[in-house]
């Protein structure tokens, strides 16, 4: 079998806090992501919220009334 890295020593078990930590600081900003979709407050462009954007340009003022 080929060796890759060769021997390697990782002492997962040592970094097990901080990877805890980083992982619910992940989720977390995973949840309220979500969360604010779901409001409306997260201001989704065109891309993600779906639908058809049309610009138009006159060339004089147009009258809305």
């Amino acid at each position: 079998m080929i060796e890759i890295l060769g021997k390697t020593r990782v002492d997962f078990v040592a970094w097990r806090r901080i990877a805890f930590a980083i992982s619910s600081i992940l989720c977390l900003l995973g949840i309220v992501s979500i969360i604010q979709i779901g409001r409306g407050a997260a201001n989704l462009g065109i891309d993600f919220a779906g639908g058809t954007s049309v610009q138009l340009k006159f060339s004089r003022p147009v009258d809305l009334g």
